[in-house]
Formats: structure tokens, sequence, C-alpha cells
């Protein structure tokens, strides 16, 4: 007895595997049983009980080989809706023909059970149906349902057999018999469905890209004509850019953002100087790919896509990718019902590219589902089964929450459990990929800025500065987050030689999206043999003119030299500080390696010690016991250290002071470096192991930027010729930079790192033209007068043999204003002089020139300057000056942190008062570095208070009376929106701290008479 009545099996037509990508492109996101049955119409469902099925199978197999049917066509022509109580039914309904097929064969079967043909149907009825997806009957989510399966209409297949579906325990309905209609005996490998093996819910089909040209539109392609640039053909350098468009509910109307978006991204690939380009984007809902795909920029610049104007969306935010070369794609879904991704793969070149959109938020299992997807991807790219795996990408938005502080806040709210803050980190495995912002940080980078936490460099989710961002809802905290990325796999030969963020706040402060886009720019190693060109070093030497001098300039800078006095305290206090650190058994193994001026030996009494460390524990782990021992010395003389503080800039660091010296304390988790180190006999000294390319090249980036400080502080001392000469030369121009208010990173001009680099190319350059002729008075002459006149706009600063040796050619950005190239990649800053702004170059170039112009003149004195000369000049020479005015009264009261961290956020956002002020036309402004105050102002308040000012220098080149107007204007503008973001960011407490921002003429700074400040805030004296 064949009863209909079991939903625990089915007889089924399934659509072939062809055909379901396009379908179940809806279903995963609108069909609640996509997980449970691939895209079929039901024949009999109810079907029989299980205990019968093997019965009722035999039965049919029979009846069809003494009936046969014969295969037919089933064309979907309509989109047809079932109303239920509270919701619809969205489904595909077949032509007439095809439903009057299929209904036949369903009274053949019914009646070969013997059964009655109205039997498992509703109402006595049977309606061929192939269900799409469910909606409300309440808004417009329904009839956006209907929209989209219409796009569906007009897809045809043959039909030759049915397949009998058993539910397993999981819900699944697994094939377990396939039926032919021809009959058990036919020939019936032709018709039986293709279904996809393993798993029937996996796309398995590549598909061609679709291909536009003027003549006919997008059209998807098969066999192309068109034949990709030599580049392509060779492959050596490649474009990727990530961009998401945003697609929430609350953004404004995408036709009001195109051409912006549009303008952004053509940029940026056009800078990358590369013709092989990608671009991925995400959150593209059917008006915006309609709108880019018109795009005629977008046509001309990358005319392959995976989609077409008609191209069927499934959700509102969807992945395209798009090439100035043709490919082949594939959709990778994931577990998660709306989430894959899209992998393109070209023709004749080694190379795959993933576009990505993984899980957002940070909760326990949004991360571990972010971790699942990221594994599933890694498996597919790297087991599959295509030649073109030798080079993989992915880009994309992979919602990795990336701010310490972030994820600090999550853990205290117990939001999640500490092993998820790790795994955040682990979601794309460093042992597989590299992550190209890491490796060759941002050349458009914005200012640099103590106020970052770690993790926050490089954001491309910003609710700080993108008003569009600040409109989502805030789940834990407003930091900023790196959620755009492009990584690669590591080990491949791949080399990331630029990178940029794109689509930053315009002008007037507004966005195109509330994601910053990504572009990168890589080398792809060529063949091993390929011929170095050593013309750019010819062309180096051509551009140095050395000025001859032999001036002695040692009696100058030795009132600021240390003395033995100075020295031993400073070996003392790094002793100390190794010891303790070592006491913790966590860190017995510690390395610990001056950097900077102390291993140079080119400090000052005044001057801090950088110092890096290097161990086998994590970078937490290490900043956590450095901080409990660090708090543990106390030194036989009594002294102990001043406090602990931790700058979150682009690297963490310890500030310490021990022994009334002040370290800055560095980390880098390299096991294997401390391994070998330790292991040797005899061990092979530090210097020496780091430059052991079989080590070095097993390290990942994360450990290899700081352990790049190092390096290259010991590649200045082995490669320069001439070191004592260096560090002479070096003292007199740190002091001359400090005196004429030119040293300080902070504020957008020189620092250490910065004068180490430029006096390297000099000297090198020197040294290969004369090698005889190097005294340190030649150096500082020929110092001042190759970059007083150097094209800093143009022309970048690199190592000469570096430049020769390695062919190294730097990708900068139009907002760079000066580049300096870091001499070992990755580096925390590839550009040390990212924070360089227009007007810090133009400051620079012309205290060069007066530099060049007075030592012309032997006036060796005047040209290093004094203390307080620099700063004295500078109050005089400005017709105005923005005066920033911070004070803080009840100093003990509010806690030195708070003041140590309001004034941190004035200073750094200075150079960003300079970037805007440098967009006014015709103005000259030059801030100096050091804060300013007069000794008879009072402040307010009960307790101990401190009253300060910085000031920006301002004078407007035009002569005119109504242009000097116009220009004060827009600067008064400027200054007014300066104070209201720094009082926002400064984090004050207003009962104890106040800041403002005006403009003030000269004679009223003259009447102020102001003084460096060199008191202590924090400390209250």
């Amino acid at each position: 007895d064949f009863k209909l009545s079991s939903t625990q099996t089915a007889l089924a037509l399934i659509v072939p595997s062809h055909l379901q990508p396009e379908i179940n492109a809806i279903r995963k996101i609108h069909d609640k049983a996509y997980r449970k049955w691939e895209p079929h119409i039901n024949i009999l469902y109810p079907f029989v009980d299980t205990s019968l099925l093997s019965s009722a199978i035999t039965t049919l197999h029979a009846h069809l080989s003494e009936n046969p049917i014969s295969p037919f066509s089933v064309k979907i022509d309509d989109v047809g809706i079932f109303e239920h109580m509270r919701s619809a039914t969205v489904f595909l309904k077949p032509a007439e023909e095809s439903e009057e097929k299929i209904c036949g064969v369903r009274r053949q079967l019914v009646a070969a059970l013997g059964r009655g043909e109205g039997e498992g149907t509703r109402e006595g009825v049977f309606r061929p149906h192939l269900t799409v997806g469910q909606e409300g009957l309440i808004g417009p989510t329904k009839a956006r349902l209907v929209q989209k399966v219409g796009k569906l209409v007009g897809v045809e297949w043959e039909v030759g057999g049915l397949v009998v579906l058993r539910r397993e325990a999981s819900g699944e309905m697994s094939v377990v018999e396939e039926i032919s209609l021809l009959g058990e005996g036919s020939d019936e490998g032709e018709w039986l469905i293709d279904f996809p093996a393993e798993s029937g819910f996996t796309e398995t089909k590549w598909r061609k890209c679709y291909h536009f040209s003027p003549g006919t539109g997008w059209k998807q392609e098969h066999k192309s004509n068109y034949f990709p640039s030599d580049e392509w053909a060779n492959l050596t350098k490649f474009a990727i850019a990530s961009y998401n468009l945003m697609s929430e509910p609350n953004a404004p109307k995408f036709s009001s953002r195109l051409l912006n978006i549009v303008e952004a991204i053509s940029k940026a690939m056009l800078r990358t100087t590369s013709s092989a380009q990608v671009l991925c984007l995400q959150e593209v809902d059917e008006e915006m790919l309609s709108l880019l795909l018109r795009d005629v920029t977008l046509q001309e610049l990358l005319p392959f896509s995976t989609h077409g104007p008609s191209s069927l969306l499934p959700s509102r935010r969807n992945l395209v990718t798009l090439s100035n070369a043709p490919f082949s794609y594939y959709s990778l879904q994931f577990k998660e019902r709306h989430k894959l991704a899209l992998i393109i793969s070209f023709r004749d070149t080694l190379v795959q590219v993933a576009n990505v959109h993984l899980t957002r938020a940070l909760t326990d299992e949004a991360v571990a589902t972010k971790k699942h997807q990221m594994e599933t991807l890694t498996n597919f790219l790297l087991k599959s089964p295509t030649p073109n795996e030798e080079n993989i990408f992915a880009a994309g938005d992979f919602n990795l929450t990336t701010s310490s502080k972030t994820i600090e806040v999550t853990l205290a709210r117990k939001l999640i459990i500490p092993q998820t803050a790790q795994c955040v980190r682990e979601v794309i495995d460093p042992e597989v990929w590299d992550d190209a912002f890491l490796v060759a940080g941002d050349g458009n980078a914005e200012i640099d800025s103590e106020d970052f936490y770690e993790g926050e460099q490089g954001a491309t989710f910003d609710r700080l500065t993108n008003p569009l961002a600040s409109m989502s809802k805030v789940a834990v905290d407003d930091r900023p987050q790196r959620y755009d990325r492009i990584i690669f796999h590591r080990g491949r030969g791949i080399h990331p030689v630029g990178f940029e963020i794109f689509g930053r706040p315009a002008e007037d402060g507004t966005c195109s999206s509330d994601h910053f886009g990504v572009c990168g720019t890589f080398q792809i190693e060529e063949e091993k043999g390929a011929s170095e060109n050593p013309a750019s070093v010819q062309r180096s030497l051509d551009n140095i003119k050395i000025a001859d001098d032999s001036a002695d300039i040692g009696a100058l800078i030795r009132p600021y030299l240390p003395i033995a006095a100075d020295r031993k305290q400073r070996e003392e206090a790094l002793e100390l500080l190794h010891r303790t650190l070592c006491d913790s058994q966590s860190l017995a193994d510690l390395i610990l390696a001056p950097l900077g001026s102390y291993a140079m030996d080119t400090y000052f009494t005044d001057s801090d010690i950088d110092v890096l460390g290097i161990a086998s524990v994590s970078p937490q782990q290490f900043f956590n016991s450095a901080t409990e021992q660090l708090r543990t010395i106390v030194s036989g003389d009594g002294k102990t250290f001043k406090g602990i503080h931790f700058v979150n800039s682009v690297v963490s660091i310890i500030e310490v002071s021990i022994l009334g010296i002040k370290f800055d304390i560095q980390y880098c988790q390299a096991a294997e470096v401390v391994e070998r180190y330790h292991s040797e006999t005899p061990p092979t000294p530090l210097e020496t192991l780091i430059f052991d390319t079989s080590l070095i090249s097993t390290l990942p980036p994360s450990a290899l930027r700081p352990l790049n400080t190092y390096r290259s502080t010991i590649y200045l001392l082995t490669t320069l010729p001439s070191p004592d000469y260096y560090r002479l030369s070096h003292r007199f121009l740190a002091l001359y930079l400090k005196h004429h208010g030119l040293y300080s990173a902070k504020f957008g001009y020189l620092g250490g790192i910065h004068l180490s680099l430029l006096l390297n190319r000099v000297i090198k350059l020197m040294f290969l033209a004369t090698p005889n002729s190097l005294t340190p008075a030649t150096i500082i002459r020929t110092f001042f007068e190759y970059y007083s006149t150097f094209n800093w706009a143009e022309d970048s600063v690199l190592d000469p043999e570096l430049e020769v040796r390695k062919g190294i050619k730097v990708e900068r950005t139009a907002r760079e204003a000066i580049v300096i190239q870091a001499l070992h990649l990755p580096a925390a800053r590839p550009n040390v002089a990212a924070s360089c702004t227009r007007l810090s170059a133009l400051s620079i170039s012309s205290e060069f020139a007066r530099a060049k112009a007075m030592l012309e003149g032997g006036d060796w004195e005047a040209c290093l300057g004094s203390n307080e000369s620099g700063a004295q000049e500078f109050l005089t020479i400005y017709g105005a000056y923005v005066r920033i005015s911070v004070e803080a009264w009840d100093i003990f009261e509010v806690g030195g942190e708070i003041v140590r961290d309001a004034v941190g956020g004035v200073e750094s956002r200075v150079v960003r008062l300079l970037v805007e002020l440098g967009r006014i036309g015709g103005l000259e402004a030059r801030a100096w570095p050091e804060r300013f105050w007069a000794a008879d102002e009072v402040t307010r308040g009960r307790g101990e208070g401190f009253k300060g000012f910085y000031l920006v220098g301002v004078k407007a080149r035009e002569k005119s009376d109504e242009k000097k107007n116009l220009v004060s204007g827009k600067v008064m503008t400027v200054v007014r929106a300066f104070e209201t973001s720094v009082r926002q960011v400064a984090g004050l407490e207003e009962e104890n701290m106040w800041i403002g921002a005006d403009v003030i003429p000269r004679k009223k700074v003259a009447g102020l008479r102001l003084a460096v400040d060199r008191r202590d805030w924090v400390q209250g004296y």
C-alpha cells in the first residue's frame, strides 16, 4: 500500500547544476529550505513511507521499462505566488506545455503506484512549481523578491530522469536513487541529472566573464577576440583595488555618489602605473550595478566583469569584480546563507584573486564564523586543481576588528571570551597570508598621531573622520578599524611595492562610502637571472654638487656632547633594564638591542635611548611582563623610574625613565632568532644573524617590522664610509634642526631617522663621486646644497646602494609631500616622512637655502644657532599667528596621565591644521614645534597650574587688501573647525583643562613676551 503521505521522502525533478548558481543565489537569501533541497520541482511530495521506499522504486523502474516516457523540455515563463496566512511563497512557473508534460508524468507514476491522482496534493490539484523563496505579505519585500525572481524567467532545460530523495537526520534531502524516464534498460546517460557529487550545495562550475565593447555593450564572453597587453602576457606587476560601496538603507543615493566613487577608483588605479588591474567591489545592489556598468570611465578602464547589467543579484550586499583582461570566475559558497567569495582566474597568467566580504560583528559566534569562512577560502585556493594557483590574492571587507582598544573594551564588558580576542588576530592565518598594508604601509596615509591605538593605523572604517561611517550603529565604541585589506600568499615571490588608501574625506569633509578603499601594487618575481639596471646611481651622481670646506666644526658642538659620566650612566641604566626584564621567567631569553642615536653614537646628553626587545612570547605577554618587572626597579642610589607610558601610535612603545635616562622600548616576537642566537657555539653576533636570509625569510611581517628598525641601524653602521665624520656631521645637523624649529616628526618636520637617511644618501653619493674629499664641513655644506634645491614633490630619498643593487623604485602618491624610503621593508612607516606636509617641505627648503647662504659666507655659528635664537626669530617674521592655547590647573587632582594625553592630542593635530592651511591658496604657514609660555600668566584653579601656547605663523602672499581679507576669512574658518575637532578628541576634563584656538596679530604676540616652555606639566614642575 503505497500511501502518499510521508514528508520524509520525495520524487522530484532536479534543476541541472549549470543552472543552479543563479537560482541558488536568490534561494540562499530567501528560501528557508535552501540547505535542505536542491532547486527542484516536486513530482510526488509527500511520497511513500521510508519502509516502503525500496519497493516503490522497484515498482517505478518496472513501470517505466514497460511504459517509457520520452525526454521533454521544461521552460520557465512566469513567476507565481502562493499566499499563506502571514507569508507568501514565490516560485518559478513552467510554461503551459511544460506544465502539461510534468502533470502527465505524475499521472502515470501515481497510477503505477495504485494511488489516486489528487492524493498528496492541496485541494486535489497538482500545481508544478519551483520554489525560490518566501517573504512577508506586508511591506515591499515581496515585490522586490518577485522582481528578482522575474530575472530567471526564460530558463529552459531537458528532462530525462527524476531523483528519489530521503530526509536525513539533519533535515537535508539526499539522493537515494535516480530514475530514468526511459526505463532501467535504456541508454540513459545522456538524460540523467548531473547532480553535484559529495555536497549538493556547492557550486562547481567556473563561468565566463562579461566583456564590454562599444558596439555590443556588455555580453558574456565565450570566445573573445580581446588580447591583453604585453604586461599581462609576461606579468611582473599587478594592481588590485577593493572598495565597499555602502548599500545601507540610510546611505545617500548612489547616483549622487557615483561620480566621486569612480573618480577615486580610477585615480587610485592609474597611480599604480600597472596595466594589469583588478577591482573588487562589495555591497553592490542592482541600482549600483546598472550605474557602474554604464559609466564610460569604468568601461574603458575595466571592460571585463563578473556581472552584466541584467545579472541577477540575490541580496542587497553583493560582490562584483572587474578587470582589464578576460577571466573565468567561481562563486565559492560559505555555510552562511548570504556569504560567498567571488574568485577570478586569468587566462595564461598564474594569478587568482578572491573578492570577499566576511560576516560582520565582534562576538564569539561571529569571529568563529569568520575563521571558518577564511579556512574554507584558503583550502579552496591552495588546493584548487586549476593551474592558475601560483600567485594568489584575496581582497575585500574582512570585517575584522583591529583596534586594540575596541578589543580591550569588549573583553572588559565580557561580550567576548579571551579566546575570541586571540582568534580575531588569527582569522587570517599568518603562516599562509601576508598583508599588503602591513608589508608596504600606506603611501597615501593621513598624518601619524599618537592618539591611535594599536591596530588603528590604516583604518578603512573610521567613525571619527567619515560622516557616513558615523551613521552606523555603534556596537562597542567608535574607534577606527582596518576592515578592508589586500592579502597575498606568502613565500611565492609576491612583493607589495605600493599601497594606498583612497576615498578619504574631501576638502568639505564628505565621503562617498562608509568605508575607504584600498589599492595595492605588487611586483611578481621574474625568473632568476634578470638583468639589473645601474643607471639610477649614475643619475644620482650627476645630481650631487660637492661644496668643499675645511672648517673645524668640532668646537661648535663640543658643549652639547655627552661626557664620560653620562656615558657610564647610560651603560648602567641599560644594564639595569636588561637585568630587570630578564628576571621574569617568560623573558629569560630576552635579547635587548639598542637602536637609533645611541647605537649610532650620535646622541646628546638629553637624548632618549631606543631599544628593541626580542623574545619568544607574544607582544601582549611581553608588555604585561615588562610592565610588572619595571615597577620593581629600585637602583642603588634610591632612584626609580618615573612611570610607564604606552605610546599607541604605529608601533607600541613603553616609555620608562631609569636612573634619569628615558627609554623607549619596542618589541619583536621572533622565536627563531632567539633560538639561533642562544643555541649556536660559538654564538653568532646578532648583527650578523639578522642578515641571514634563510632565517629572515621565515619571519612574518609582524616580526620583521620591528626587527627591521634594528637591521636598518646595523646596515647604516656597516655601510657608511667615514663613520666618525658621519657622527660629527649628524650632530651638527641635528642641533641645527632643533635650533631652527625643524626637528620634530610629530609636527611634520624631521626627526632622527629622517636625518640619518638624508645624510646617509649624501655621504654615499659623495664617496662614490670623490672618495678622498670627505670632511665634516664638506659633508654639511654639500647636504644643504643638495637638499635646498631638492624636488621634494617628485623625487624620493633612497639609499644609493639599495637603489642600484635591488632596483628599488618608490611608488608615491600625490598626498606624500616628502618621501624618505625606509631601508628595509616591511616597516612601520615605509615612507618615514609620511607625516610631512607641503608646508613642511616649503619650510625645509627655505631654511636649508638660508643655511647654504650662511655657510657660503663662512658664518658657521650663525647657521648653527642656539636654543632660543630660532624661536625668538619665529615670533617676529609672520604677520599673524594661529594661537592654540592649552591650560591645565589642579594637575595633581586631575592626574598627570590625563594632562599628558590631552597635550599629546593637541600636538598630534597641529599637522592636520597645517594640511588644511596648505589648501588655502596664497598662504604661507609654519608651526613652531615647541610650546611657548608667558611667565607672568596666571592660571585658574586652586592648585598647581600651567598655561601654554602652540603657534602657527601665517602670512598672505597676496598684496591687495581684498585678497588678503579673503585669505584671512579662510584661515578663520579652518581655525574654528580645528578648535572644535581638537576639543572633541583631546578628552578634556572641563573642570581642570581648557583648549582654545584663535588668530592674533604679530603685535599682540610681541606683547605676550613668550619663551619656550620647558616645564614638565605631567610631573608638575
